[in-house]
């Protein structure tokens, strides 16, 4: 006796399948993904993974990110897709310009961090960052946000605000290219906030490139990095104390790239610079 089956369907098809599909549609097309989150339910739960993986959040200099802090927060699902998450300027200025920087205290930077359990890349570019003046409490290492890629680019802050931004969270990758002001740099007290990276990749924009070195000798832990990169064409400057500094956290070092500069390092010997 035959027995008859009931013929397959596009809803019988592995969720698998439907994924493989849109990674293959040109997920960047966010009116693509628009249009499959109306397929079926399961296309929709799919899309909306590729549709809410990277945010780009762009604010003005009188707009706050008090909204995106909201939405996130009453819209957990959602959240839960964002893997990358990008907050800068809406003009972005070259040279640097404050006035049109957007600005976000560290208390609602980690408020919208929090919000985010699959957060793995995070870039703030042009971004004012400030401290509400409260002191931010010292986060145990277990206990910090996993990161792997952390890009910290022309940011506006006091040396210390940044610094104790950056010591909440533990990241594997740090590219971090701040732009500090002229003065209010040269005294350095970042307390028992400590970075914890694997990799750095350091450009200041600051006419007080010691204030940094000064910084990141204080809240870089000896033996924690494994990659230092310093790619600009300023570090000739015999003022600078890159050897010192490598000398102090770089046990690990197994990669070092020092930029075009008359600086020369050997890991397993004496450095010249």
């Amino acid at each position: 006796m035959q027995v008859s089956r009931k013929p397959l369907t596009v809803r019988d098809l592995p969720t698998e399948l439907f994924r493989n599909i849109l990674d293959h549609l040109g997920c960047e097309s966010e009116d693509t993904l628009a249009a499959c989150t109306l397929v079926c339910r399961d296309w929709l739960d799919v899309s909306r993974q590729h549709l809410f993986n990277e945010i780009h959040v762009l604010r003005g200099a009188d707009e706050s990110f008090e909204d995106f802090a909201d939405f996130l927060e009453s819209h957990p699902v959602h959240a839960a897709y964002i893997h990358t998450l990008q907050l800068e300027a809406r003009l972005f200025s070259i040279p640097y310009n404050v006035a049109l920087m957007p600005t976000i205290s560290i208390d609602l930077f980690m408020r919208i961090a929090r919000a985010l359990p699959g957060l793995q890349t995070v870039r703030l570019r042009q971004v004012h960052v400030q401290s509400l003046g409260s002191s931010i409490p010292v986060v145990a290492p277990e206990q910090r946000q996993p990161l792997e890629h952390m890009e910290y680019e022309k940011c506006y802050s006091e040396v210390e605000v940044a610094f104790t931004l950056l010591s909440l969270f533990r990241i594997n990758h740090l590219d971090l290219s701040p732009f500090f002001p002229e003065d209010g740099c040269s005294d350095i007290r970042p307390g028992d906030h400590k970075i914890q990276a694997r990799s750095l990749c350091v450009t200041p924009d600051t006419p007080q490139p010691m204030a940094v070195f000064k910084a990141l000798h204080q809240v870089v832990p000896p033996s924690m990095i494994i990659s230092f990169r310093w790619p600009i064409y300023t570090l000739s400057d015999p003022q600078l104390p890159v050897v010192k500094f490598l000398q102090h956290v770089g046990q690990n070092l197994v990669d070092v790239n020092l930029g075009p500069s008359a600086c020369s390092l050997s890991l397993h010997g004496p450095a010249n610079c």
